[in-house]
C-alpha cells in the first residue's frame, strides 16, 4: 500500500519518508528484510543468503541551498544525516553528521 503522505506498507516492508520542513529537513524510516551474506562472492555461486531484518531511522538536514538541474527537472541539495541503522544480529550503527545529498 502506498499513500500520498510518504508512507508505504507491504508484506515485510514499512517505509515512511516525511518532509518535516521543505528544503531543510526530512525524516526517513524503513523496516524490511534483506539478504545477509558472509562473502560477496557467495551471491555469484549460491544466489541466496540468510533473510535478515533491517531497519533505519534517519534525519536529513540541509547544509546549503537547493540547486536546480539545468533542464529544470528537479534539484539537488547537500546535507548531513543523523540516526541509526539496525541489522539483525549485528551491532547498531549510529550516524552523526554524515555527509549526504538528495536529488
Amino acid at each position: 500500500m502506498r499513500t500520498t503522505d510518504g508512507l508505504m506498507k507491504g508484506e515485510l516492508l514499512w517505509a515512511e519518508h516525511v518532509c518535516e520542513s521543505p528544503h531543510e529537513q526530512w525524516t526517513v524510516s524503513n523496516e524490511s528484510r534483506a539478504t545477509a551474506i558472509d562473502d560477496p562472492t557467495d551471491l555469484k555461486g549460491l544466489g541466496y543468503g540468510m533473510p535478515t531484518a533491517i531497519a533505519s531511522d534517519l534525519e536529513w538536514y540541509a547544509v546549503g541551498p537547493s540547486v536546480s538541474f539545468d533542464e529544470g527537472h528537479g534539484y539537488e541539495q547537500s546535507g548531513v544525516v543523523h540516526g541509526v541503522v539496525e541489522v539483525e544480529g549485528r551491532s547498531l550503527v549510529g550516524l552523526d553528521e554524515v555527509s549526504a545529498w538528495r536529488c
